[in-house]
């Protein structure tokens, strides 16, 4: 959904995640930014504020506010899929300011700003500010930023340079940073959320101030009163700025604005679209190491952990591989990087894209949709050229398959064209976009990132897989706060990774599973190619035999994680209630405990006008000790001393 208009002045644009409108008479600046879920709309910009609030100081001269000036403001494009607008003014005479703005249906806007000097001689700046105002209104509200300094995570194949960051932090926690900080993440809950409903990020590609090359002339600062949350990038600040007549200052920022997902469907608006809803995924790891003396296969990496050998390419699994994962209640299967002819590791050797054996890979595809199971195969994120490999001319089918994105971040250091001075975000998201027309509108994306998860990397994505980096390893189970906030439920459909024998174990236990039951992720688990899926599954069975118990796959999910009103629980806190809905109105009805001890009486109310119940519906309790049938003439159902961690099931007709 984008559809744009104009009233005067102002111009509008909309989407399926929100709402922006710019004013001419005020710099041609925003005025109204605001974000949508699936209860309401959230507006953003204060009243009388505008976004960026940009501000001058010429040398020797009075202050100027863009907000002050009217500016010409005209509509570049109109097109379904975007919208693009230009501004331009001119301040005091001697400066000209011009942006053009680009909104995707996504939920993304770009901003490239352009500065330069109308005068006969240069223009000297004495300081220059971009602010963003932020209504501190949420009910739940955490945010966190990355900075264009280096951090270094050692594996036992390499060091990997990301952005350095902080997360999750409080409303009340500051930033006072010397550089243009590149990304900036806010996440937001509004009653009834429980957690997260939606996630926005601020951009800015250029760590370069005004200032001739000097570094240390930008600041970037950040915080909040009991009012408003604040963001300021300084592009300069003791005047070592000058701007030629002949020469501009060019930067693009960018915001992109996310909610939560909960529909599935090629028709379903992007913004909330999630084609892996409710997934039950099957992850088939291939070893792909081989021995030789030869590039790529020297440079080759042998040991990706500590912890375990070094496993050698042995040929490509059986076929009967497929009907273990369907035997397990798999819908999806991911093949790993062992696809390929030279599967590369980690960016270096860079991999191939070509299939090791393209008669099995064909065969394998064909027996998954037999069985009626999608596909995903392995690509990485920062290896773009793999996009152009004849994923579904050959193998997969568009509409249904998909691509699972590994390394997805636009802020590696290195390999995704990042680094203290730049990151190019513009390109990362229409390369994402580029992904998206190659699975189609009812295929999917699962990213992975192992450092920071983005919105940006994922605004076109169905799916962000988290848990390996160690920071999230210790928090995606610790609380559904912290689970929410780095499985970026506010933003993108959210899944855990599987667990292994060294350090993700805690992910194949019946905490994993509550925690996907609980707050509406996509599950996964791994599969060999010797079987054993039941085994590596085990601990997801007990809510995949529910979720089967659907006549079809889910198309819209009803979660008080991120707010709906179609069900409320009342009583203990620990307790959080999900429905599952497919497209012919089946419903299944999950609730979960996460508390460490006996669940407290929790009363469960179903509202009836937004699920569209009949008169007669009734609840039919799944591998409970209990009632054959429940009523729920009254919309009410009572459930109490639920075990740690344990999901009961109700299907709803």
């Amino acid at each position: 959904m984008l559809t744009l208009t104009r009233n005067d002045s102002k111009i509008r644009v909309e989407t399926g995640g929100g709402r922006i409108e710019w004013d001419a008479a005020k710099g041609g600046l925003i005025v109204t930014f605001v974000v949508r879920d699936d209860l309401g709309e959230h507006p953003l910009v204060p009243r009388g504020a505008v976004w960026p609030d940009l501000r001058f100081r010429i040398a020797r001269g009075a202050p100027l506010r863009l907000a002050d000036v009217p500016a010409k403001l005209e509509i570049v494009r109109q097109e379904d899929d975007e919208a693009a607008l230009r501004s331009v003014v001119t301040l005091g005479g001697v400066l000209r300011v011009e942006r053009l703005y680009e909104v995707f249906p996504e939920g993304v806007l770009f901003c490239e700003m352009s500065l330069c000097s109308c005068a006969s001689e240069p223009v000297r700046l004495a300081g220059a500010n971009m602010a963003f105002a932020v209504e501190h209104g949420a009910d739940r509200f955490r945010w966190g930023y990355a900075t264009r300094s280096p951090a270094y995570g050692r594996d036992a194949t390499r060091i990997h340079a990301f952005f350095g960051m902080r997360s999750f932090l409080n409303a009340e926690d500051s930033a006072d940073e010397p550089e243009l900080l590149p990304w900036v993440s806010l996440d937001f809950g509004w009653a009834p959320a429980r957690l997260f409903s939606n996630h926005v990020e601020f951009l800015i590609e250029d760590g370069a101030p005004l200032a001739e090359g000097r570094l240390d002339e930008a600041r970037t600062t950040a915080d909040a009163d009991t009012r408003q949350w604040r963001l300021n990038w300084r592009l300069t600040q003791t005047g070592g700025a000058a701007l030629a007549p002949d020469a501009k200052y060019v930067n693009r920022w960018g915001i992109v604005f996310g909610r939560a997902r909960t529909a599935s469907g090629r028709k379903v608006d992007p913004a909330c679209r999630d084609n892996l809803l409710s997934a039950r995924i099957a992850h088939l790891g291939i070893p792909y190491l081989r021995q030789g003396r030869s590039w790529p296969w020297r440079v080759m990496q042998t040991h990706q952990s500590p912890y375990i050998k070094a496993v050698y390419f042995e040929g490509m699994p059986p076929l009967e591989t497929a009907d273990d994962a369907a035997r397990g209640g798999a819908d999806t299967v991911m093949i790993h990087q062992g696809w390929m002819a030279n599967a590369g590791t980690n960016c270096e050797p860079p991999a191939d894209y070509r299939p090791g054996d393209a008669d099995w890979l064909r065969a394998f595809v064909d027996r998954c949709h037999n069985l009626g199971m999608r596909v995903g195969l392995y690509m990485r994120g920062t290896e773009m050229y793999a996009m152009y490999s004849s994923f579904f001319e050959d193998f997969l089918q568009r509409d249904r398959d998909g691509l699972y994105v590994d390394w997805s971040s636009p802020l590696a250091m290195g390999w995704a064209k990042a680094s203290p001075v730049h990151f190019s975000a513009y390109n990362y998201f229409h390369f994402t976009r580029a992904l998206r027309q190659r699975v189609g509108a009812g295929g999917f994306l699962q990213a992975h990132c192992g450092h920071l998860n983005t919105l940006l990397a994922t605004a076109a994505f169905d799916s962000l897989l988290s848990g390996e980096a160690a920071r999230q390893r210790d928090s995606l189970l610790h609380d559904p706060e912290s689970c929410a906030c780095f499985g970026l439920l506010g933003g993108c459909g959210a899944c855990l990774i599987t667990g292994n024998p060294y350090d993700r174990k805690q992910f194949s236990t019946p905490r994993a599973t509550a925690y996907s039951a609980a707050l509406g992720m996509a599950s996964k688990a791994g599969l060999g190619k010797r079987g054993g899926f039941a085994k590596s599954s085990a601990h997801l069975q007990p809510l995949w035999r529910m979720l089967r118990r659907l006549p079809g796959p889910t198309a819209r999910i009803h979660s008080e994680a991120v707010g709906t009103d179609a069900v409320l629980s009342e009583g203990d806190p620990n307790v959080f209630a999900v429905i599952h809905e497919t497209r012919q109105g089946h419903r299944l009805l999950l609730v979960t405990h996460l508390g460490e001890n006996s669940s407290d009486p929790t009363q469960v109310t179903l509202n009836r006008e937004a699920l569209r119940l009949k008169g007669s519906a009734t609840l039919h309790p799944i591998d409970l000790d209990m009632a054959n049938m429940v009523s729920i003439e009254k919309r009410r159902l009572q459930v109490h001393d639920l075990k740690p961690f344990h999901v009961a099931g109700f299907l709803i007709d």
